[in-house]
């Protein structure tokens, strides 16, 4: 079995995030920040160690402004929701992600006003963006990665706009990290970035969190145990509590931690250049094709995704036979990202994705090119 559905999930993780999650049920660690004893004690040293290894890997230097959260959704709700009020004007992108954009419009339903950045292709452009600017205009909403085809946005242009106009940065980085760097200095101005574990990261499920950078004020979404301040009737509204309500997944965190420690590792240096490499191969093998419709172009700056069609079949169709009979496992269908499908006129069709991992090898992406070769001489 070929698996090429990463962007959902990546299945194959390293032998050190197991060994981790297992340590952290087997060791004998308490309820982090819940206790003065040693085994509570020895789990908040555990969680600060991982809290600050996974804030280095983002180049975040005051790590206690990284909470911890399930996933990025659980991130994005409280960055949206806890940030906007009615009468604010927000802009996103069209590649935003659901866990994005319903929180979005529950908000426009309390007087939160919308604009999404126009596009005829599923591309958008800063000259749109910045023609949506108002005086009331609170925040950005930004896909840094689309999930549909791995384009990259222009997250530097974003950033000095958003800094220019004084305005909140939301930034998901569910398909991004762990496939283009970042460090998320005191340069990025007023900024929360939203990423998920279990993605490019390597981590397992129940992993990601929020990062806050610059002056940041918010309100808490979830609300309850924090280990600090018991007495007072408002959850508090500092990092990393307004994230963590609650006692925290700490064998997920772990995970994470040991993740990106083997990310980051020797071994996986230039794994960019690799996760390319297998998208270049496997986009030049099928783009001319005939019947093959690629989206979201080609640059140096993808992700390692390739979304298409074959002429006009429903993707879930091309998906089904892909698996059953060539045992290649790639996600059909709307990608949780309608408003991209809906400019580029495949609501119905949906796109077949391909996603890479590291775990992925030459030999593999040559038999998904000749088993989509294949479909289209046959179909």
């Amino acid at each position: 079995m070929i698996y090429a559905d990463n962007g959902a999930t990546t299945i194959n993780k390293p032998d050190v995030v197991i060994d981790a999650m297992v340590e952290a049920m087997k060791r004998p660690w308490g309820n982090p920040s819940r206790g003065g004893h040693a085994f509570s004690l020895d789990a908040l040293k555990v969680m600060d160690n991982d809290r600050m290894t996974v804030a280095d890997f983002f180049g975040v230097s005051a790590y206690w402004n990284l909470g911890f959260t399930p996933n990025s959704t659980v991130a994005l709700n409280i960055a949206i929701k806890g940030s906007l009020n009615p009468g604010d004007h927000v802009i996103y992108s069209p590649w935003e992600h659901n866990s994005a954009l319903r929180p979005l419009y529950q908000m426009e339903e309390l007087g939160v006003e919308l604009d999404m950045i126009p596009s005829s292709d599923g591309s958008w452009y800063m000259d749109d963006l910045s023609k949506l600017y108002k005086s009331n205009t609170k925040a950005l909403v930004i896909n840094a990665m689309s999930n549909v085809t791995g384009q990259k946005a222009p997250i530097e242009d974003v950033k000095a706009f958003a800094k220019e106009k004084n305005l909140l940065l939301i930034l998901d980085i569910s398909q991004a990290a762990g496939v283009v760097p970042f460090v998320f200095d005191n340069s990025w101005g007023n900024t929360l970035v939203a990423f998920t574990g279990h993605k490019s990261l390597y981590g397992p499920r129940g992993s990601g969190g929020l990062i806050a950078i610059g002056d940041i004020s918010m309100e808490p979404v979830i609300t309850g145990g924090s280990g600090i301040h018991s007495f007072d009737k408002r959850h508090p509204t500092t990092f990393p509590e307004i994230c963590e309500a609650g006692t925290g997944n700490l064998p997920a965190v772990h995970g994470l931690a040991a993740a990106i420690k083997w990310l980051s590792s020797s071994d996986n240096k230039g794994h960019e250049d690799y996760l390319y490499a297998l998208r270049e191969q496997f986009y030049l093998g099928v783009k001319d094709l005939p019947g093959v419709k690629v989206y979201g172009g080609h640059s140096r700056e993808h992700g390692s995704v390739v979304a298409l069609n074959i002429k006009d079949i429903p993707s879930s169709k091309i998906s089904e036979i892909l698996d059953q009979r060539f045992g290649i496992a790639t996600r059909p269908g709307s990608h949780c990202a309608p408003m991209w499908h809906l400019t580029n006129g495949t609501k119905s069709q949906g796109v077949v994705r391909f996603s890479f991992s590291l775990f992925n090898t030459k030999e593999e992406i040559q038999k998904c090119i000749e088993a989509v070769e294949i479909l289209t001489s046959e179909l």
